[in-house]
């Protein structure tokens, strides 16, 4: 009776494992049969047969070097050529009367400009007056004593000395007059006088306002500048000056305004870091007038780039699968193969490839999506 019993236990146990085991084998042809035989999961590629209707909905691209995109626009500063422009100091010390002339004002050369009040001038102006009438009575000196020299009244070195007296008068007098006109000023009466513009051109700076002193070592109260040619400071970052050189050509833009562009030429590219604003200054110089562009002002600065061979696919080559940018090559098999890229630049539907492809591989161009969606699967 009990060996009874153990045969039942052990007929019980084995009819169980059996089971199990037909349970888990139709586990796996059920899986098996889920996954879908055109996509390698583990090789993130897809293989569809040549009949398949799908390769319809996809085209290509074959990678090239090429244009590169041009860069981002970034922030640049238009300033005067330093050669153009000319500071408006106040030659002789006093205070300012009147000021004629505001920033942004078109002047020309010679136009008065500031009006100061200053004793030095008013001193300057007896001296030269008391230097006019030393010579007025040398002279007359000097010619009453060759006078009495030729009737033989007096010694020769007494006309000698009179006559070098006359010389040094009119020396003194010289002397003076030169300098008032050096001061490149107009007197307005004893003790006023105007600065007047060196030069034909616009104000772009004033630092003064009527009742402040003025004297030759302090600041200049004026700056004036020719708008013909002006220069124009572009702030970069410094991983974007990749393919920027000395001598390119660039885009000026108005901000908020397309139709208004003049080109520029690259003059030189700082050797440092601005240690705030984390930038490399590139100086560029215009190629031509441009009645929009003002000193002062800011302007977007567009690099053509043009000594970089790039790498660049139709934007919507590229996909993105879980935050990593992919794109899908096709191999002489025929298999569609995910590969990781990393993205540069991109701009008017291009997106430039920094690393991950190579010229001659052939990228889906359209379509990407659906192939990325199959390998998900």
């Amino acid at each position: 009776m009990k060996d009874a019993r153990m045969n039942a236990r052990s007929s019980h146990a084995l009819a169980t494992g059996l089971a199990i085991s037909v349970l888990l084998l139709a586990g796996c042809k059920e899986t098996a049969h889920e996954a879908p035989a055109s996509t390698t999961k583990a090789a993130a590629a897809v293989a569809w047969p040549a009949t398949d209707a799908r390769w319809h909905w996809l085209t290509f691209h074959t990678v090239t070097e090429g244009r590169p995109i041009p860069s981002l626009p970034v922030a640049g500063r238009v300033v005067p050529l330093e050669t153009q422009t000319w500071s408006v100091q106040a030659p002789v010390p006093g205070r300012v009367e009147t000021v004629a002339a505001r920033v942004g004002q078109i002047v020309h050369r010679g136009e008065r400009l500031v009006q100061i009040r200053s004793s030095v001038m008013a001193e300057l102006r007896r001296d030269r007056i008391l230097a006019q009438q030393t010579l007025t009575l040398r002279e007359k000196t000097a010619s009453n004593a060759r006078t009495l020299s030729q009737a033989h009244a007096i010694a020769e070195k007494d006309l000698l000395s009179a006559m070098q007296d006359a010389r040094e008068a009119a020396v003194n007098l010289a002397t003076l007059t030169q300098k008032l006109s050096a001061l490149n000023i107009e007197m307005d009466s004893d003790s006023t006088y105007w600065l007047r513009a060196p030069h034909d051109g616009v104000i772009v700076k004033a630092d003064v306002t009527p009742g402040v002193e003025a004297r030759p070592d302090a600041a200049s109260l004026l700056q004036m500048a020719a708008l013909d040619k002006l220069v124009v400071w572009a702030q970069v970052l410094e991983a974007d000056l990749d393919g920027i050189g000395a001598g390119d050509t660039a885009r000026i833009l108005s901000p908020g305004r397309g139709d208004r562009e003049v080109l520029a030429r690259v003059e030189s590219i700082s050797r440092a870091v601005d240690p705030e604003l984390h930038t490399v200054a590139v100086r560029l110089h215009t190629l031509g007038a441009a009645a929009w562009l003002r000193p002062n002002g800011y302007v977007q600065v567009v690099f053509g780039r043009p000594n970089v061979k790039a790498l660049v696919l139709p934007t919507e080559s590229v996909v993105t699968d879980d935050l990593e940018s992919v794109v899908f090559i096709k191999q002489p098999d025929g298999r569609l193969v995910r590969r990781p890229v990393v993205v540069g630049l991109q701009g008017d539907g291009r997106s430039e490839i920094v690393r991950g492809l190579h010229p001659g591989d052939v990228v889906v161009a359209k379509g990407a999506i659906l192939l990325l969606n199959e390998v998900g699967q």
